[in-house]
């Protein structure tokens, strides 16, 4: 449902974001993915769906060419939460 949500300009920036924090936790995605395509036609049409599926897959191609480093500092505190 926030993947229908529109900003200022017609942007809609809480599909983009759920499907990178769905990534970035290393969490399947295929089905969020999914979903927020439904929920960005469904709210805001064709043209911004496509915008979404393009934004998105520039998105997992940047994340595949600069892998994001990880300091062993941060994995502590991951360990910590588990």
């Amino acid at each position: 449902m926030l993947s229908t949500i529109s900003g200022i300009s017609g942007i809609a920036p809480f599909g983009i974001s759920i499907f990178a924090a769905v990534l970035s936790n290393k969490i399947p995605a295929l089905i969020v993915y999914i979903l927020t395509i439904i929920g960005t036609f469904v709210g805001l049409g064709s043209a911004q769906a496509l915008t979404y599926i393009l934004t998105s897959l520039v998105f997992v191609v940047m994340t595949l060419v600069f892998k994001p480093r990880e300091s062993e500092e941060y994995q502590n505190e991951k360990l910590k939460l588990r």
